[in-house]
């Protein structure tokens, strides 16, 4: 190669500068948490069936282990069925299984929803917005397949087509 004949030097790096031969990737941006954390439990009382997604747990009512992707809150029959977080009600069906169900979708996309079984009467009806704490219906005496168990609401939590444990966000 023919030179200049001047040399060459290397600039020394100052302190806050950067080996731009090697441009730093940034990181991947991920989607932004879902922000409902601060549900209200759905209704009072003591929860009698935890949440159990991996791992079995036995149903006297069926007499079978099987996991359980919801908990159960005990009550009576009659007893007034909160909803936990804002939403608009997206689903009223008869599941031949948990009864009365309501479906509640928190967000525009449906990607968080929440749902309360084992109902006997609404107070909401399918498309109906609610607020957190506004009653949704009341507690049958009981559920088809958790029979065993009495009145209880069958509360499951589902984000994103995750089963997530409700004690996680109740204030």
């Amino acid at each position: 190669g023919i030179s200049s004949g001047r040399p060459t030097q290397t600039p020394r790096p100052t302190d806050n500068s950067q080996d731009v031969s090697r441009p730093i990737t940034p990181a991947p941006t991920k989607k932004p948490e879902n922000t409902i954390t601060q549900m209200t439990k759905p209704m009072e009382g003591e929860v009698q069936g935890p949440f159990a997604a991996k791992k079995l747990v036995y149903n006297s009512t069926l007499k079978e282990w099987r996991t359980h992707c919801a908990v159960d809150i005990a009550g009576k029959s009659g007893d007034s069925v909160k909803a936990a977080y804002n939403g608009r009600s997206a689903s009223v069906k008869i599941d031949p299984r948990y009864g009365l169900t309501v479906i509640v979708d928190h967000t525009a996309d449906g990607s968080f929803t929440t749902v309360y079984c084992g109902l006997d009467t609404l107070k909401v009806a399918l498309g109906d917005e609610v607020t957190q704490g506004s009653v949704i219906g009341t507690l049958s005496a009981e559920v088809f397949c958790e029979k065993s168990q009495g009145a209880h609401l069958h509360f499951e939590v589902i984000k994103e087509g995750e089963y997530l444990d409700p004690q996680m966000f109740w204030k």
